[in-house]
């Protein structure tokens, strides 16, 4: 991934099948009672589910740029696995 690096993080997610796929949204950005569909890409079609564990992306800081939400996993571990198989691991680091 060049320049991006790799980060995980423990939490609370919608999980919601879109048109673009499944997307995750962090239940921090919209609470219980929050409106998905500003943070949705792709028209809903089923979901959400309310789902925890480990996710891990890459990212560039101080930049906008980085990939999906990878989990939820069980373990940090088994996140920064998947995450390495979906995207890649140019970097080496974890």
């Amino acid at each position: 991934m060049g320049f991006m690096q790799l980060y995980t993080e423990y939490m609370k997610v919608y999980s919601v099948e879109t048109s673009h796929g499944t997307e995750i949204v962090p239940y921090d950005l919209v609470g219980e009672e929050g409106d998905l569909h500003d943070y949705l890409q792709g028209e809903q079609m089923a979901g959400p589910d309310l789902v925890e564990g480990w996710f891990a992306r890459y990212s560039a800081n101080g930049y906008l740029d980085c990939t999906d939400w990878v989990g939820p996993c069980e373990t940090e571990e088994q996140a920064i696995e998947e995450c390495k198989e979906l995207y890649g691991d140019d970097n080496g680091d974890a």
